[in-house]
């Protein structure tokens, strides 16, 4: 199981380096932008095999926000994410997609 934390200033150093080695296909996934919009829809973080995994919770559900930053693509992570009950996935690339499948 996952442990998320919501998102803060204390992640962003972490993130902005996991960012610059890996970097994001999904415009959204900035420290910035996640931070930002934190009020309207929760951002939460957690990290696993490598790899930062953010995830967003509106109205009590919660999906994933962009692929994995790190090692780890999304079917590395589906057996933890669906153990901590997340089946959603958003803003996915297309070759992300299929990895999930």
């Amino acid at each position: 199981m996952l442990d998320f934390n919501p998102l803060n200033l204390s992640d962003r150093a972490r993130l902005n380096e996991a960012l610059r080695r890996f970097p994001p296909e999904v415009s959204e996934q900035t420290f910035a932008n996640l931070y930002v919009w934190r009020e309207l829809r929760a951002v939460l973080l957690a990290e696993a095999k490598g790899a930062l995994v953010l995830v967003q919770e509106r109205d009590g559900d919660r999906s994933v926000l962009g692929p994995p930053i790190g090692e780890a693509g999304p079917a590395d992570l589906l057996p933890l994410l669906e153990e901590s009950g997340i089946e959603r996935f958003e803003r996915l690339p297309a070759l992300s997609r299929r990895a999930v499948a």
